[in-house]
């Protein structure tokens, strides 16, 4: 006999620490015929993915989308997506995407989820072009913004970097990786940029600071 509660408190504990592989421990104990299963099984995919265990996340997320009118598909969905990214499977990532965004085309982290795997499949401008769709559903989603300045920055647009660079600061400015973006930030103008830029077009308005680039550079 399993305490249910007990256990679930324990997983809770434990994802608190980041102990992952403790909270799929305990929350795997838990019998498909008890009642709570199917809502565990959205954490257990969240566990598995921590754990690198990808192809076992996207079991459990498919058997989650074989619920009938779950509450939880959407998330069974983006963990699914982020598994296979991870696998770089990427085409079969956009399938999922795709099925899943015309259930939730107004979700931004789907649209970001577009974005990396366009990026996967070196399709950086249409890539771009799914960073901003998420943006404009969601400006306060800071990671787009980085991602963004990642792209401008290997095609030489500095002016583009800086600005985007910025909003990520402001969106996410006590956030784990802001310093770090910071020290970046302080390190661009005076280290030579050795990425090799391949006329990716980021905006309509490229030209219109190539002569700012020109004497930040």
């Amino acid at each position: 006999w399993l305490d249910v509660d007990e256990t679930l408190e324990k997983v809770a504990n434990h994802e608190a620490e980041a102990e992952f592989e403790l909270a799929l421990k305990e929350i795997s104990k838990i019998s498909p015929n008890d009642s709570v299963y199917a809502s565990t099984l959205t954490s257990k995919t969240y566990y598995l993915i921590n754990t690198e265990n990808y192809s076992e996340a996207i079991e459990v997320a498919n058997e989650g989308l074989a619920l009938e009118n779950h509450m939880s598909h959407y998330y069974f969905y983006v963990n699914k997506i982020a598994a296979l990214i991870r696998l770089e499977e990427y085409q079969e990532a956009m399938t999922v995407i795709d099925s899943s965004l015309k259930l939730y085309p107004k979700n931004y982290k789907l649209w970001h989820n577009k974005a990396a795997a366009f990026e996967g499949l070196k399709q950086p401008e249409k890539a771009i072009e799914a960073y901003q769709e998420s943006i404009k559903i969601n400006p306060f989603y800071s990671l787009n913004h980085l991602k963004l300045a990642v792209l401008c920055y290997n095609e030489h647009l500095i002016t583009q970097t800086m600005m985007c660079l910025n909003l990520y600061l402001l969106t996410n400015p006590d956030g784990d990786g802001s310093f770090s973006v910071l020290q970046s930030y302080n390190n661009m103008v005076k280290d030579k940029n050795e990425s090799e830029a391949k006329g990716i077009k980021i905006s309509d308005d490229d030209e219109s600071f190539e002569e700012i680039d020109l004497i930040v550079e």
